[in-house]
């Protein structure tokens, strides 16, 4: 019995260190509001550790072997998912707007089986007790509800280029043709393929990321 008990001890003092190592490698993004594959990520490594863990009589190599393995994957995956947008898309749920100018949207309520009574709920957690006061809403990749105020509807920028790419859908709700924005972007002397991200709001003022862009100083030594 004692020496099942030291053996149980003896691989908490391995696994706890060796579970952080691993936390470590696979980044604060996992660890901050999980999305889907993050989920079952950490799901397997539960199961992982909590099945073998208490039972003295396993060989307990596989698992950390299992362990640095899933590890790896949700690394490769991160990075294959920074690359490639049609690779988040399946990975992981896109946001979804669901709240247009105090309106609910019905069937994009339905797309992510939310009821209007989870909205609302969402909202007062935010001390939002209208949904008129909100001009635009979103449910995101880890089911939480991103709003911006009516208030703040200046602020509101749609995003038409992601990675190079024009999201044609997001030009027909700012009612602009993709002629007029190229000859927009062509005013900032700026062009498609060298935009990370690009966002323009109900005043067709634009703001924008490019590839390449650093700081003149660091942040953080100042």
């Amino acid at each position: 019995m004692w020496i099942d008990l030291i053996t149980v001890l003896v691989r908490l003092i391995i696994i706890l260190p060796f579970l952080w190592l691993i936390l470590l490698f696979m980044g604060q993004r996992s660890m901050n509001r999980l999305g889907i594959f993050d989920f079952m990520i950490v799901l397997l490594i539960g199961s992982l550790v909590g099945a073998d863990l208490a039972d003295p009589h396993i060989v307990y190599w596989p698992t950390l072997i299992a362990l640095t393995c899933i590890a790896l994957l949700q690394k490769t995956a991160a990075i294959c998912k920074m690359k490639w947008q049609q690779v988040r898309k399946v990975a992981n749920f896109e946001p979804l707007l669901v709240i247009f100018d105090g309106k609910m949207l019905s069937e994009r309520l339905l797309d992510v089986q939310y009821s209007p009574d989870n909205i609302l709920e969402l909202l007062r957690e935010q001390s939002i007790f209208s949904v008129n006061d909100v001009y635009a809403g979103y449910v995101e990749n880890s089911g939480s509800l991103s709003i911006v105020k009516q208030s703040a509807r200046s602020t509101f920028f749609v995003t038409v280029v992601m990675e190079k790419r024009i999201i044609a859908s997001a030009l027909d709700s700012v009612a602009m043709s993709l002629p007029e924005f190229k000859a927009l972007l062509a005013t900032h002397e700026l062009s498609v393929d060298e935009l990370l991200y690009c966002g323009i709001n109900e005043a067709k003022q634009l703001e924008w990321s490019r590839y390449g862009e650093a700081p003149s100083f660091d942040p953080a030594l100042q």
